[in-house]
């Protein structure tokens, strides 16, 4: 897993706010939130390889509401 300086920068400010919350909570939350972290980064590795050698391109924000649009209208018509 790579975890990028942006990451440790968020990681230790969620950290440090868990930590003045109290002990047993933020210790717990802590772990959650490092997990969540941890699994965005593995789901994500390939997508972010394909990124650096240049094979994606920007989202088409449009394009992406049409497809949901598409399918909320064929979920009620299903219905």
């Amino acid at each position: 897993m790579s975890v990028t300086e942006k990451d440790l920068d968020e990681f230790g400010r969620f950290a440090v706010e868990q930590v003045r919350k109290g002990a047993a909570e933020s210790l717990n939350e802590l772990v959650s939130e490092w997990e969540k972290l941890q699994r965005w980064n593995e789901r994500n590795a390939v997508s972010a390889e394909q990124s650096r050698q240049g094979r994606s391109r920007p989202l088409d924000l449009e394009e992406v509401l049409e497809r949901v649009e598409r399918r909320v209208a064929e979920h009620e018509s299903a219905e």
